[in-house]
């Protein structure tokens, strides 16, 4: 629709509303997930449905040696405020259970947690 402009525009017979190339789910895309050393999460947040941002956040999470989270702080966030309290939430929920590589976890191990979330 650009006048001038040069550019493929999509699928001519395409119908905006048959494609799921918008839609994703927590989990959907590289990095996104914990990273602890010798951890591993039981579980994911659940998706965060009340919103039609696309960005992403890093939460610094610590658990202890039981595998329950201690504390849940962000270094980094592309979403609104409301967004990141909802996915800091469901972090604070999670366990984790150590690797088998790691039978002696640490009293607290410290890592990241990261969250992409896509548009719908």
């Amino acid at each position: 629709n650009d006048v001038d402009k040069m550019g493929n525009k999509g699928q001519k017979d395409g119908k905006i509303n048959d494609s799921d190339i918008y839609k994703g789910v927590v989990g959907d895309g590289g990095g996104i997930g914990a990273n602890i050393t010798g951890w591993l999460a039981n579980g994911k947040p659940k998706e965060y449905t009340l919103s039609n941002e696309t960005g992403k956040v890093v939460f610094e999470v610590q658990i202890d040696e039981y595998g329950e989270v201690e504390y849940v702080k962000v270094l980094e966030k592309t979403l609104s405020p409301e967004v990141v309290i909802y996915y800091q939430r469901q972090i604070e929920r999670l366990t984790f259970t150590p690797k088998a590589d790691n039978p002696n976890p640490a009293a607290h191990s410290v890592g990241t947690y990261t969250v992409i979330v896509k548009a719908k």
